[in-house]
């Protein structure tokens, strides 16, 4: 009996450490666009504003499983509003498109 136990006492000893595996990529910095997140209950909304005075910024937003958003076209000093309703969808920042 004492021979099982200690077996299985040593089945359970922690194993080495492993090398960490690399972190995700993160989502890219998109010049311009400042990305304001807000969750809700039902989901969450990204308020993507332009901060540049002088150019067109295209950007999308990225979501964890479910369907990243559409492509906004967002004009000098301008802002877009993505509303993401549902349970599965995690914000995962904003890309350019």
């Amino acid at each position: 009996m004492l021979l099982i136990v200690l077996a299985l006492l040593a089945g359970l000893a922690a194993p080495a450490q492993a090398a960490p595996s690399p972190a995700p990529p993160a989502a890219e910095a998109v010049p311009c666009i400042s990305a304001y997140y807000d969750g809700d209950p039902d989901g969450f909304t990204v308020s993507l504003d332009n901060t540049c005075t002088s150019t067109t910024v295209r950007v999308r937003v990225l979501v964890d499983w479910a369907p990243d958003s559409a492509c906004y076209v967002i004009p000098p000093r301008g802002y877009e509003l993505y509303r993401y309703r549902g349970i599965l969808g995690i914000y995962a920042g904003v890309a350019s498109c």
